[in-house]
């Protein structure tokens, strides 16, 4: 392993110089977008992980109001902390109730909001913490992908290189709890698979438990794919099954509840009840055509990568080894899960965890030539993934202003940017 394959993987966050601090300072986005020319720089982690802690600060956090974003709730939350919450017995009694016998399964935000509570009740500061933490082990799964090309140059890998970058995106901290445990076990899965840190990897797919309850279930699939060894044949035949399946019946979920640990029965029933499956299908419903044609493309592509990279099973073998074939296979089987999972309103949040691997996969073999076909086939994906990208974005908007381009930490500390991107793109046209 050369040098800079080293320090991308193993330096968690390598050192940047004086200049790029004094650039970030002054213009961040400039600076990242300068850095980003050349991801096999070790100084392009640092900067873009300065860049999730800016995204943090100049984050738009909307009015709590019914229907608004998570990070409303959350930034209410630091608030109430600010004003009564002030000792241990509180934080204690908010993460176990002894009269109701409440235990609070993921604690890592109520603990770091009431840290921040001690402090300041301000939301610009949580964000920062959050987005810091969060947009650590987002850089770490990126650049431990990244140091795994052999090309990094071209069209249609230069697509690939930033749709995985926004296949969970900074913007995801609105959903702190979900999205942190999403790249806390990815990051686990990485370190397992392509970087032979077994026991780091056990611990971090662990630890994603704390951050969101929901990872027990990707956790425990983690485990049965290390002591139930499927055949690669069997897993692309399991995920074409769990593909095609339109739905389930609700009550059947709700049986399967009944068998689990009451405190992971009562969320697991809350997620499959009929009024939540109304809500969210109601969402659903709402959604524009834009929305529509975003889901189709998504599970087309994922659908034909998924069969393309099946297809190379043995050259990925053979020729970038078993610890990638078995990854492969690891994901087929969390795909599985994933596809089923999607069943269950709510539960299609564990395919973005499911994509952002295979794409990531999908990046190395193509990257490494394994997966050879006419470079003018590839290009005709370019427009409908640069659709993909702009939806990412379309997303993200709801969140970020244009501070985030043209301004910097002391600006956004000034003034704080109450207007969002799309807001101010509807007021112009």
């Amino acid at each position: 392993m050369n040098k800079t394959n080293t320090n991308l993987i193993y330096a968690k966050l390598p050192k940047v110089s004086g200049y790029d601090l004094l650039v970030f300072l002054i213009w961040p986005f400039a600076l990242l977008i300068h850095r980003l020319k050349d991801i096999k720089d070790p100084k392009s982690k640092t900067v873009f992980w300065l860049f999730c802690v800016y995204f943090g600060f100049a984050f738009i956090i909307q009015e709590d109001v019914e229907g608004a974003a998570d990070s409303a709730r959350y930034a209410s939350n630091l608030k109430i902390m600010n004003e009564e919450g002030n000792s241990l017995e509180y934080i204690s009694d908010r993460i176990y109730n002894i009269e109701s016998a409440d235990l609070k399964l993921d604690f890592y935000e109520t603990i770091i909001t009431w840290l921040v509570s001690l402090f300041t009740s301000n939301a610009q500061i949580l964000f920062t913490v959050f987005s810091a933490v969060f947009g650590f082990f987002y850089v770490q799964n990126l650049w431990i992908i990244f140091s795994k090309l052999k090309k990094t140059k071209g069209l249609f890998i230069g697509v690939l290189i930033l749709y995985l970058i926004l296949i969970l995106p900074i913007w995801q901290v609105n959903g702190v709890r979900m999205w942190t445990a999403a790249h806390i076990y990815i990051y686990g899965i990485l370190l397992f698979h392509l970087s032979n840190k077994k026991k780091s990897g056990y611990f971090w797919i662990l630890a994603s438990f704390l951050v969101h309850f929901s990872f027990i279930f990707p956790a425990i699939i983690f485990i049965i794919s290390r002591f139930i060894r499927l055949k690669i044949n069997i897993l692309i035949i399991l995920y074409l099954v769990a593909f095609i399946l339109d739905n389930v019946d609700l009550d059947f979920i709700k049986n399967i509840s009944s068998y689990l640990p009451n405190i992971l029965g009562l969320k697991v029933e809350e997620y499959a009840s009929e009024g939540y499956n109304d809500a969210f299908n109601k969402r659903l419903d709402e959604k524009s055509l834009i929305f529509q044609i975003n889901k189709f493309i998504t599970s087309f592509f994922i659908f034909l990568w998924v069969l393309l990279l099946y297809a190379k099973r043995k050259s990925i073998k053979i020729d970038l080894g078993r610890d990638f074939y078995n990854f492969f296979k690891f994901i087929l089987l969390f795909g599985v899960f994933a596809q089923f999972a999607s069943l269950i309103p709510s539960g299609g949040r564990f395919l973005t965890i499911f994509h952002f691997m295979i794409y990531g996969i999908l990046l190395i073999v193509v990257s490494n030539y394994i997966l050879k076909t006419n470079k003018i086939i590839f290009n005709i994906f370019v427009p409908f993934l640069m659709y993909l990208i702009l939806f990412k974005i379309r997303i993200g908007s709801e969140f970020f202003g244009m501070f985030l381009f043209f301004g910097n930490p002391i600006t956004s500390f000034i003034v704080e940017d109450e207007v969002n991107l799309i807001t101010l793109i509807r007021k112009a046209f």
